[in-house]
């Protein structure tokens, strides 16, 4: 009997469509491996930033106070190296609902403000003053160490951040302001002003809004106020969480980073 031994041997659709399924599957768990280990990568590496920025502001720490103390204190706790406990004055004064824990609630009158135990002698030339500010009012200073302070000032009935120092040179105050005219009441805004020695830069949320190149700011040994000025008569009316001032100038990108930190645990506060 005659054998064909030319029979075609191969792979049916089945079987075809089994090995491409296969295939697939096997792609999938190699490709998640992968995006697994990029993330801990990219995690490891953002812990990593933050422990050395967190480490930065720390050691140059005027002021670190973050009002999570609660209805019923009479002081705030300094987190920074200097220990500069804060007094909470005023029967206006409240405890409420900030960007992460408390804030603390100013009533606009001069008697409505925290200020420092005792003198921060700042020694640098170089400084950094940051906080959280939700205003109620379209006016008046929120953080002051004399001279520098940041002020919401009117411009045309609208609202503008502002910073303040002393310029030892000319012997005269100087501003840097910015000019959108559109902050908002009852919004939180994340201000932070720096001066490096010969530029004072002004950020809000994160970004560069205004900068000035002047001569040297000169030293000041003098109480912390928030809520107000060191001298009486420009009390603030609003909110302030996470104060944070220091004798060193920040860099934009940790700039950033901080008001990223912040808006994070403010959204996550939102959506509970």
């Amino acid at each position: 009997m005659y054998k064909n031994n030319n029979k075609k041997f191969g792979f049916t659709l089945i079987e075809l469509l089994v090995v491409v399924a296969i295939i697939s599957l096997l792609s999938s768990i190699v490709f998640a491996s992968l995006n697994g280990a990029r993330d801990k990568a990219r995690i490891a590496a953002g812990k990593t930033q933050f422990s050395n920025l967190t480490s930065v502001l720390y050691e140059n720490a005027y002021v670190m106070w973050n009002f999570n103390e609660g209805v019923g204190s009479a002081t705030t706790t300094d987190f920074g190296p200097a220990g500069k406990t804060g007094s909470i004055n005023g029967i206006t004064t409240t405890f409420v609902n900030g960007i992460k824990g408390s804030g603390i609630e100013f009533s606009g009158v001069d008697s409505s403000h925290v200020v420092s135990s005792t003198n921060i002698n700042r020694t640098s030339e170089s400084w950094t003053m940051a906080t959280w500010v939700n205003m109620n009012a379209r006016q008046n200073i929120f953080v002051s160490h004399g001279y520098p302070f940041l002020k919401i000032t009117l411009s045309g009935g609208n609202a503008d951040f502002s910073v303040i120092y002393y310029n030892s040179v000319s012997a005269l105050p100087v501003e840097v302001k910015e000019d959108t005219g559109r902050r908002q009441l009852y919004t939180w805004y994340y201000v932070v002003a720096t001066y490096t020695g010969s530029e004072l830069i002004l950020y809000v949320d994160g970004k560069e809004v205004k900068r000035g190149s002047f001569g040297t700011d000169y030293f000041r040994n003098a109480p912390f106020y928030v809520g107000r000025h060191s001298d009486p008569g420009s009390p603030f009316k609003g909110i302030v969480d996470e104060v944070y001032y220091s004798g060193r100038s920040l860099l934009a990108s940790e700039v950033q980073q901080l008001y990223a930190q912040g808006l994070e645990r403010h959204q996550n506060l939102a959506q509970k």
